[in-house]
């Protein structure tokens, strides 16, 4: 029996206390010969494209549904079909081997076909979005050595200014309607209220609809030209930190193969994804979309369920029209989600959700304590286990990208924080990379030391295209010679040999006396109070040299706000150094419209940061001071706009 007690036992804040062993982990990596094995008879035997890999890896499984889109199935077969048709088109528009094609897509089953068909011919895709930067777009556009230019028809007016300051020979345009049946949306009641499906109108010469572009050349066969090594896909970080001009992402081929090869059970033993559906619905210019949720399952014989609407007023609608198994989103999409569910009267059955995973961020406790509540109350994953799962949470701290989905095969994590005993799990690193922690000067820590994770896998990227500089940043080289690629996070290696992610790297205040202080260590101090504190954001404000702590409460707590942010003070004020806690002003969110996200779904900590001192306050000795609040009281600490 599971002692319930226990179970729900609090973690307690505890210092990450040197030991003086050194951080070695060699002794807790997974299925080692196995994972060499395979990955050297890739490297010498199977030298070939990630298409001709997810042919390979599909070959006796054609008859079963690779793609889902609005009720539309299409087969494994039917999907090849249509890449080597795309395929021959690209070759016949003069697309050749390490050119590049500009692309602002969304999620359809056009991206797939268009990542299989240019794969096969050596071509490169530039996936941006169409958020970014005018300029920006123009400039990513004009690098398209091609002079083709793929388009959502309904992304076309927000970037036609961009496109009109190009070069751009032709326009591929391809419509939501595109792969529905007879063109008819079945769910058009509850798309139409975020995204008609219809086809949208371009009023331009250089325009081909993507159908049309397809069958131009649809019976000519195109040899299959990549390699492990040819460069495959160019992406982009979130954007959380670069504002309107995300960092530029080079994969090859390589990564997608080796990763998705070893997602599989016999060699990561991670749960296995065959026959079930993954929703792909984060945007395409994602390197996670890409890896996790499109190219892993294709190596699993799984279904991709193609979402084309990102939205976290419609991640609900999203799960209920798509019935994925797996569900990858950022966890402001969950915890919203979870909030919509704890807060309705309604039945609501989200049982096939097998496996809920949060990408990009980090959770605190509290936040995972709502988010298992609402999965608890939906029964998710009781279609096929006698409980509901908790939520697995990956790519802590950013950097997975880069890393082509390291987070998701690097470690291994079962029950990280709500656990049987006091003590953090960790996350257990695998034979397929090597990781270490470094201190500043770029010696190896210790045990239970924290520092910057480094690491080294297949799957790493080749480079930030058109940025030398930030490439030449990324590679780190340790006091022994070692060359590390950098994970950009704080982290530290337990005793048993597992790792635990903190935050980003560059999230730190300089002390008085030289030293480093993590802004994680103040947010973990605030989360420790689960039943009162739902979600904190600690934002740095240099220019003002002051720290905010923008504090969400729990729907449910059973103290007022004010009370619950004395707590919190109290807290702080014990266990941080006095220059620390002399900068600290609270912001308490609303519980409705709680943190602005960006368009990568993730908190946006530059939105926070623009906020500066606004509605804020301070406390000292019990009492309010600084007041920039109008009422405070029981129900309300914030200033309604």
């Amino acid at each position: 029996m599971i002692n319930k007690r226990k179970f729900m036992e609090r973690i307690k804040f505890k210092l990450y206390k040197s030991s003086s062993k050194p951080s070695k982990i060699k002794k807790v990596v997974k299925n080692k010969e196995l994972t060499e094995k395979v990955v050297n008879d890739i490297y010498q035997n199977k030298n070939y494209s990630w298409t001709r890999f997810v042919y390979e890896m599909n070959k006796n499984n054609l008859d079963n549904v690779a793609l889902l889109y609005r009720g539309n199935r299409i087969t494994y077969g039917e999907m090849f079909n249509k890449a080597n048709a795309l395929a021959a088109s690209l070759v016949k528009n003069g697309v050749k081997k390490g050119d590049v094609i500009s692309c602002c897509i969304g999620n359809t089953p056009e991206l797939v076909y268009l990542m299989l068909a240019a794969n096969k011919i050596g071509a490169v895709i530039n996936l941006f979005g169409p958020s970014f930067d005018k300029k920006y777009i123009s400039e990513i556009i004009d690098s398209s050595s091609s002079g083709l230019l793929f388009v959502a028809d309904y992304h076309y007016p927000k970037i036609k200014d961009s496109i009109n300051n190009t070069n751009i020979k032709r326009i591929i345009s391809i419509s939501l309607t595109d792969s529905l049946k007879n063109g008819y949306d079945p769910y058009d009641e509850i798309d139409s209220k975020f995204l008609k499906f219809k086809q949208y109108e371009i009023d331009d010469k250089r325009v081909t609809p993507f159908h049309e572009f397809c069958s131009e050349y649809d019976t000519l066969k195109v040899e299959d030209v990549s390699n492990l090594d040819t460069p495959f896909t160019i992406t982009y970080t979130s954007g959380s930190t670069g504002g309107s001009f995300p960092k530029q992402i080079l994969h090859s081929s390589r990564s997608y193969i080796i990763m998705g090869r070893f997602h599989n059970n016999d060699l990561s033993g991670l749960p296995s994804t065959k026959n079930t559906i993954a929703l792909s619905h984060i945007p395409s210019y994602s390197n996670t979309n890409l890896a996790s949720t499109i190219s892993d399952v294709f190596f699993q014989n799984g279904t991709v369920a193609l979402e084309p609407i990102y939205d976290i007023n419609f991640f609900y609608y999203s799960l209920l029209i798509n019935k994925p198994t797996f569900a990858a989103a950022t966890k402001s999409f969950y915890v919203y989600l979870s909030k919509k569910i704890l807060s309705s009267k309604e039945k609501i059955d989200l049982s096939f959700v097998k496996i809920p995973t949060v990408v990009g961020e980090g959770m605190s406790r509290g936040e995972e304590k709502l988010i298992n509540k609402a999965l608890k109350k939906v029964k998710a994953g009781c279609k096929e286990l006698p409980f509901p799962i908790a939520p697995v949470t990956v790519s802590y701290g950013g950097g997975d990208c880069e890393h082509g989905g390291l987070f998701f095969t690097l470690f291994r994590e079962t029950l990280r924080k709500i656990t049987f005993s006091k003590n953090e799990y960790g996350m257990t690193p695998f034979k397929l990379a090597n990781c270490t922690i470094l201190r500043e000067n770029n010696q190896e820590a210790n045990i239970n030391e924290l520092g910057r994770l480094v690491s080294n896998s297949p799957c790493t990227m080749i480079k930030y295209n058109n940025n030398p500089t930030a490439t030449d940043n990324f590679w780190i080289t340790d006091t022994d010679g070692r060359t590390w690629a950098d994970n950009g996070v704080y982290a530290y290696i337990d005793s048993k040999g597992r790792v635990h992610i903190k935050d980003r790297y560059a999230n730190y205040i300089s002390l008085q006396d030289g030293k480093r202080f993590p802004l994680f260590r103040i947010s973990e101090l605030v989360c420790l109070d689960t039943k009162n504190v739902l979600s904190c954001e600690t934002i740095l404000l240099s220019d003002e040299n002051q720290i905010v702590m923008h504090i969400e409460l729990q729907p449910d707590k059973k103290v007022s706000n004010m009370r619950a942010i004395y707590s919190i003070d109290q807290r702080l004020r014990k266990n941080l150094p006095l220059e620390i806690y002399k900068m600290i002003n609270y912001r308490v969110r609303d519980n409705v419209l709680s943190f602005p996200t960006n368009g990568s779904g993730k908190r946006n900590t530059l939105m926070l940061k623009s906020e500066g001192l606004n509605n804020t306050f301070k406390i000292s000795n019990g009492e309010i001071v600084e007041n920039s609040i109008n009422d405070i009281n029981d129900e309300k600490c914030y200033v309604k706009k």
